[in-house]
């Protein structure tokens, strides 16, 4: 059977190749407040709204809208792969 990805499933693709952990960014929904993706957990928070490390935590995503990203942690590569 054929599994069926959603707009959400695509969407957290998308946060967890652009977002890799130790990600610092700007809240969606607080621009004024910077957070850092600690894990790549993230949860539906709201019809349009996507939140990471916890449930209640800073929203990544909003009505089309992705978090601006301040800094990205630079990869150790071992056996020619990026690990973050």
């Amino acid at each position: 059977m054929k599994e069926i990805v959603t707009p959400y499933d695509l969407i957290v693709e998308k946060l967890k190749k652009d977002y890799p952990i130790g990600t610092s960014f700007y809240s969606v929904l607080s621009p004024d407040s910077d957070y850092e993706v600690e894990c790549h957990d993230f949860f539906k928070y709201a019809e349009d709204e996507i939140t990471v490390n916890r449930y209640s935590g800073p929203s990544i995503y909003r009505n089309g809208v992705f978090a601006e990203i301040i800094s990205i942690p630079e990869p150790i590569v071992v056996n020619q792969f990026p690990i973050y």
